[in-house]
């Protein structure tokens, strides 16, 4: 406290005198009672009085002016609250004279039992203060334009900053309006701001705004403009004060800056090239140019990779090939055009060369003149545009992007009379980089979509055709409809015998992977299907080559393959059977001609690369006019992932848009419940059923005779329609039909429901109890059995005018030679004889003696009718879900069945002198459908594939021949041996008939059943 009573001793610091240090303050600690106890050295420099004269005295006699207890009282409280107090007050230096301090009370303490405050003071000094001269100078020199209006908006004074900016003398401003001196600087809307200002008092900061002014008439300016209002002394407002800043830079900084935030997003909204570059034109008019044009390198718009020349591809020529991209213009219809959209275009601005394009920098023209020698020799053309349209300048900016020249963008302003600046190079490289790289985006999607789309078109079939048997729809939908491609296919194969193979599958996986594996199966299939193999066969071949290609290395880069899914289907019209095996594939959905629904299920096979089980085959049979669909199971998953539910609601959706009905065949009656039919009666129901008999190559049977529906057969007949013959128990005669409960030896196919103990197929409505088979044409009983050794008529049943079945034959006292019997081919057909319990045989009516005209029966149609096409898409539209999680792939087929009146067999006796008769019969039938040009050729490969059979191969042996959307002759044998084609030398006798076939016929081929083989040959019909 010692201190505090006599001083402090401590000199103060060096630049003690700074305005803003308070150790300069003069300090004391005054008590409650306003007792001076402590005093410092600043305040006996303050007031002149030493500590010793103060210290123990009243406070109060320090002051300059009257005691005021209550306001003490008031302050003394607030230091105790600890808010402190500051003011001015008056103090009385010791020699008398006032000084007026700023006094601060800003604690409140205690010193033992006594309650201190501290007090500090400074003396107010003189504030800064300038003259006029000093004042006018900084006013003159500043940046900043500053003016001052009147109440009426006129000016009174200005700087010289303001003179320059708006290129208005002082003279002619003073007394005078903004509107009045710079109408095209928003004057009136600078006005209104100031009567505001002058209205509210309020001022306004920071006003931006862009217009002309009169010391750079070529180029706009943006300014920055601040609004405050004078007073006077009395506070009445006596004008106004504006500033001004040019804040050109900083505008177009902002600007460019907004400009390529907009371009990202109206630039590239597509991945299309030509869109692309349309949109670069469209943005940058009439924002930053008023006619911009967009040409692209050819190659950039092919999608044939580089095509004839990018940066990489070489050395360019003189002068760029380039088509006109984009263009937009101020103008309606661009006329300052010399090129449409899509026309040739090399244009680059002379003197420059193709080198601008590959490594230049943007050319800037401010000042464009048409006049110019380099425009009037190399663009005339275009020089009249420039002066027609007022075109005065130009910037031409390269588009480039990943080191890949692309094009050249060129900007030019004709109705904007502001030339181009360097500043506005910036931002046009700036716009057309952005655009480049939405350009090469596009051009590198455009390419690489366009690969996969061609590899997705190629894998899968362009064009599917059933032929006569089926129509056929599809429909595909990838997961990705952008890159669209993915591992499901499906495929029509036509095959020999009018038969049609029908696949689909699914790889695991998606995309390009995906499309690949499933391209090198579907040709695997297509492979296979050729070989004439039996589904099950296909599917074990087909899981072979699979387990092959999973087990082959890769790299890094590329996806082993997984595995796949399929399902193969073999139709054939003449039976309308089908065979079909899967792997892992979800089954077929049929649908009847009543609208019944039903999901045949083969046995299901284990998916393709598992390996180690064998596939199994089922036969069904089909209505005629039944759908028939294959899918994969992305179209019946749906969103809640139940197969069941999906098959379901797949049936549903089919069965609504099928049409019930779809009759028989090609005129063909069907007899049921009693009634006979017009040619060969099917036997329906179990009716009958012992005595529609067929023998055929492919049920096993020498000449054994099967009988369905139902009831057993006696010797040789197999029961209940199992597809193979049994044993001939009972010693009966090769080819005879055993009529089950009757022990009658009958070589007929009876008539339903009829039970006519009679030797033919009888004909309906007439009853006649004969041995013939109708009337030949010469009037011979064609059933009978032919005399030995004439081979006439032997073993054969020529076509009747009146409709019998053409394997009905007459039974002999001795039993029938061995070829006394006509046999249905291996291929059961209508109209030879109906197996029963399946259902009507549509077309089941035989041949006439001259056979039908060629256009008595109507095919059906070859591609997909239209409903058919609608079905397979609505289906496919109703069940896909949203999202779409998997590949999608429908197969829809509606069958048809080929009419007895297109097929035609015989039985051959294993006589080689048979074959001059059985040449002679097939020439008549071709001749007879009408196709008098292929009769010749006809003959020479029914003899050489006869006699081929009759020499080498094994009984029985049939002929067959169909007419369907080619003539098909195929011969069925005994035997498993294949002939081989092989080219016989000039000193050979023989060796030429299969070599023969090859040459006249359109293709030609064999396939195995389980009765031995087949050898067909297919020639195209004129």
């Amino acid at each position: 406290m010692d201190s505090a009573r006599h001083g402090s001793e401590t000199p103060p610091p060096a630049g003690a005198r700074d305005l803003f240090d308070a150790s300069t303050d003069a300090a004391a600690v005054v008590s409650a009672t306003g007792v001076v106890i402590g005093w410092t050295r600043a305040a006996e420099e303050l007031l002149g009085h030493p500590a010793a004269e103060v210290v123990g005295g009243s406070a109060g006699r320090l002051l300059a002016m009257p005691g005021d207890p209550v306001r003490t009282a008031g302050i003394a409280d607030r230091c105790r609250a600890g808010m402190g107090w500051s003011g001015h007050i008056p103090l009385r230096h010791r020699d008398g004279h006032r000084i007026d301090v700023d006094l601060r009370v800003s604690a409140c303490f205690r010193i033992g039992s006594q309650e201190c405050f501290l007090v500090s003071a400074r003396e107010q000094r003189q504030q800064w203060a300038v003259d006029r001269s000093v004042l006018d100078g900084f006013l003159t020199r500043s940046p900043v334009g500053m003016a001052v209006m009147d109440l009426d908006l006129r000016y009174v004074w200005l700087n010289d900053t303001l003179e320059r900016f708006g290129g208005v003398p002082r003279e002619q401003r003073l007394g005078r309006r903004l509107s009045e001196l710079l109408p095209g600087l928003q004057a009136e809307t600078i006005e209104g701001l100031m009567r505001k200002v002058l209205a509210t008092g309020v001022p306004v900061t920071d006003y931006e705004y862009v217009g002309w002014s009169w010391a750079d008439p070529h180029r706009q300016h943006a300014y920055s403009t601040s609004f405050f209002p004078l007073v006077d002394a009395t506070d009445t407002t006596i004008g106004v004060c504006y500033m001004v800043l040019d804040v050109t830079e900083r505008w177009n900084a902002r600007q460019l800056l907004s400009l390529v935030n907009d371009a990202g997003t109206s630039i590239g909204r597509t991945l299309d090239v030509m869109r692309t570059a349309q949109e670069l034109a469209d943005f940058a008019v009439p924002r930053f140019a008023d006619f911009v044009v967009v040409d692209l390198l050819e190659p950039v718009l092919s999608t044939e990779g580089h095509g004839a020349w990018l940066t990489d591809a070489g050395p360019a020529s003189a002068k760029p090939v380039m088509r006109r991209a984009g263009m937009s213009s101020v103008r309606e219809g661009c006329p300052e055009a010399v090129a449409q959209v899509g026309d040739r275009v090399d244009f680059v601005p002379p003197p420059h060369d193709v080198s601008l394009i590959i490594n230049g920098d943007p050319v800037l023209i401010p000042v464009l003149d048409p006049s110019d020698e380099w425009w009037m020799a190399e663009e005339p053309a275009r020089a009249r545009s420039i002066r027609e349209f007022g075109l005065h300048t130009l910037i031409a900016v390269p588009m480039r992007a990943r080191n890949t020249a692309l094009g050249l963008t060129t900007f030019m302003r004709s109705l904007n009379p502001a030339p181009f600046q360097p500043d506005d190079v910036l931002l046009a490289r700036e716009l057309v980089a952005r655009a480049a790289l939405c350009v090469d985006n596009a051009r590198r999607y455009t390419r690489e979509h366009t690969a996969a789309v061609t590899l997705q078109r190629s894998l899968l079939p362009q064009a599917l055709t059933g032929g006569t048997a089926l129509e056929v729809a599809s429909y595909y939908l990838p997961a990705d409809p952008r890159g669209g491609v993915g591992g499901d296919w499906f495929d029509v194969i036509p095959l020999s015998g009018a038969r049609v193979g029908l696949v689909v599958g699914d790889v695991v996986g998606h995309g390009i992977t995906a499309a690949a594996a499933m391209g090198r199966l579907r040709t695997a299939v297509q492979t296979l299907a050729d070989m004439e193999l039996p589904p099950a066969d296909l599917l074990a071949h087909l899981d072979d080559l699979v387990l092959r290609l999973s087990e082959e290395t890769t790299d890094e880069s590329t996806t082993a393959f997984l595995g796949a899914t399929c399902l193969y289907a073999v139709y054939d019209p003449v039976s309308r059977r089908c065979t079909m095996a899967r792997a892992g594939h979800p089954p077929p959905v049929v649908v009847a001609p009543d609208g019944q629904v039903s999901f045949p299920e083969p046995p299901a096979g284990p998916p393709l690369g598992l390996g180690g089980v064998a596939f199994e085959s089922t036969e069904i049979e089909l209505a005629e006019n039944s759908l028939f669909g294959l899918y994969t199971d992305g179209l019946i998953l749906g969103a809640d992932h139940d197969m069941e539910r999906g098959m379901t609601r797949l049936g549903e959706a089919l069965s609504q848009g099928h049409g019930v009905g779809g009759g028989g065949g090609d005129g063909a009656a069907h007899a049921g419940g009693g009634e006979g039919g017009d040619g060969a009666a099917h036997a329906g129901g179990g009716e009958g059923g012992d005595g529609a008999a067929h023998a055929g190559a492919e049920e096993g049977g020498d000449r054994a005779a099967q009988a369905e529906g139902g009831r057993g057969c006696d010797a040789g007949a197999s029961a209940g329609g199992t597809g193979r013959a049994g044993p001939d128990v009972r010693g009966l005669s090769s080819g005879r039909a055993a009529e089950a409960g009757r022990g009658r030896d009958s070589g007929l196919a009876g008539q339903a429901g009829r039970g006519r103990d009679s030797g033919l197929a009888g004909q309906a409505g007439r009853g006649q109890d004969s041995g013939l088979a109708g009337q030949s044409e010469q009037g011979l009983g064609s059933g009978r059995a032919a005399e030995a050794g004439r081979g006439q008529d032997s073993g054969l049943t020529a076509p009747s005018g009146q409709g019998p079945a053409p394997d009905a034959t007459a039974p002999t006292g001795q039993g029938p030679a061995p070829d006394a019997t006509a046999h249905p081919p291996q291929d059961p057909a209508p109209g030879l004889t109906a197996p029963t319990g399946q259902g009507p045989v549509p077309g089941a009516t035989a041949p006439t003696g001259q056979g039908p005209a060629p256009d008595a029966t109507a095919h059906p149609p070859q591609g997909p009718a239209p409903g058919l096409a609608s079905l397979c898409a609505a289906a496919v539209q109703r069940l896909v879900p949203v999202p779409q999680p998997d590949d999608i792939a429908l197969l829809l087929t509606r069958t048809h069945a080929l009419g007895a009146d297109h097929v035609v067999s015989w039985d051959v006796p294993v006589d080689p002198a048979a074959v001059a008769d059985v040449r002679a019969r097939a020439t008549r039938q071709v001749e007879a459908w009408g196709f008098e040009e292929l009769a010749m050729t006809t003959e020479l490969i029914v003899s050489e594939l006869v006699t081929n059979a009759i020499r080498y191969a094994a009984p029985p042996i049939h002929l067959r021949l169909l007419r369907d959307s080619r003539l098909t002759c195929e011969v069925a044998d005994a035997s498993s041996t294949a002939p081989r084609l092989r080219h016989a030398r000039s000193t050979d006798e023989g060796g030429r008939g299969l070599f023969l076939v090859a040459q006249l016929a359109h293709r030609w081929g064999a396939r195995y059943t389980s009765g031995g083989k087949i050898i067909w040959a297919e020639q195209e019909i004129p």
